[in-house]
């Protein structure tokens, strides 16, 4: 059977319920984050973008979104496998989108490092899936540009198949690797943070006059 015919059915048998659990995750869902243990002890012997970074992710660690929104300048661009360009306010919402939604989270985070222009870090996610109750570790290295003491650039990679074997199983194996399931998981994705921005004003860009 041709590659794209087997995405195609993959895309509709493997992905759509499964991976809209965790975009559209019901509003009482109980938050059961677990704060990691903040790795540096002495703020001095950081530059100060290496501050900036180990404070954005701590505020991630303590679901504070506000304050990873401080952490960026009003132009951010952010990029990783599944949103694969968002800037401004986008890059704000997905972060709180991803904040309420969070389900027994763990976040921890290390080799922070950075000149005047870039940095980069290393940090793991470790949660449930909900539709399917499997566990996740995620392994995600980010890449910084920075620019009058804000991050204006943050880029996170990760296997995107690696992520789908441990949130689908199966199904993810099979058909995880495909193209259009990736897209979709993407489309799914990017639908629920647009719907996550139309009901949080504070988040929508004000028309140009």
């Amino acid at each position: 059977m041709p590659t794209d015919v087997l995405g195609r059915l993959a895309s509709l048998w493997f992905v759509s319920d499964d991976i809209r659990g965790v975009y559209e995750a019901a509003p009482s869902s109980r938050s059961l984050w677990q704060n990691a243990h903040y790795p540096y002890t002495n703020g001095d012997s950081l530059n100060q973008n290496e501050q900036l970074l180990g404070t954005s992710y701590k505020a991630f660690q303590q679901r504070d979104a506000t304050a990873m929104a401080a952490c960026y300048d009003p132009s951010i661009h952010f990029s990783d496998p599944v949103f694969t360009s968002l800037h401004g306010l986008e890059t704000d919402a997905m972060w709180a989108m991803l904040c309420e939604q969070g389900t027994d989270l763990k976040v921890v985070y290390s080799s922070i490092s950075s000149d005047d222009q870039t940095g980069s870090a290393h940090w793991e996610a470790t949660y449930t899936f909900g539709p399917t109750s499997r566990r996740i570790h995620n392994k995600i290295d980010a890449t910084f540009e920075f620019q009058d003491g804000k991050i204006v650039r943050h880029v996170d990679s990760f296997d995107l198949w690696k992520w789908s074997r441990m949130a689908l199983g199966f199904s993810g194996t099979v058909g995880g690797w495909l193209g259009p399931v990736q897209t979709k998981i993407r489309e799914t994705a990017n639908r629920a943070l647009k719907k996550y921005i139309e009901s949080h004003p504070e988040y929508q860009e004000e028309p140009e006059s």
